[in-house]
């Protein structure tokens, strides 16, 4: 398996992810989408965010100098983070645009 094609899984992985989560965590009922703006512009600005993030960690942060073992959990924890508020952000971009769609009402479930 080489490093490409890893990377191709996890990119799958995360887009289902994203898709997942934004058609199944909201206490709402909405039209079934494959592609929805939010998951694939989340999609695109993690790979952006990693791509800095790993830049980041290569040439400034010295987290083991630092911290000594510890550093590579707070490192973890922090792109942990980052990932998350990017989820968040395509949810909301999902949100801001079933809001914005005049033709379909949304009911709560119960």
């Amino acid at each position: 398996m080489t490093w490409q094609s890893m990377q191709r899984h996890w990119l799958i992985r995360y887009f289902f992810y994203s898709f997942l989560s934004s058609y199944f965590v909201p206490n709402v009922r909405h039209r079934f989408r494959l592609l929805s703006a939010g998951s694939v512009l989340s999609v695109l600005v993690w790979i952006i965010a990693s791509l800095g993030f790993g830049y980041y960690v290569q040439n400034f942060a010295s987290f083991n100098v630092m911290y000594g073992s510890i550093g590579a959990v707070i490192v973890l924890l922090l792109y942990i983070y980052l990932l998350v508020a990017v989820l968040l952000f395509g949810a909301e971009v999902n949100a801001v645009i079933e809001l914005h769609e005049p033709r379909i009402r949304y009911q709560a479930l119960s």
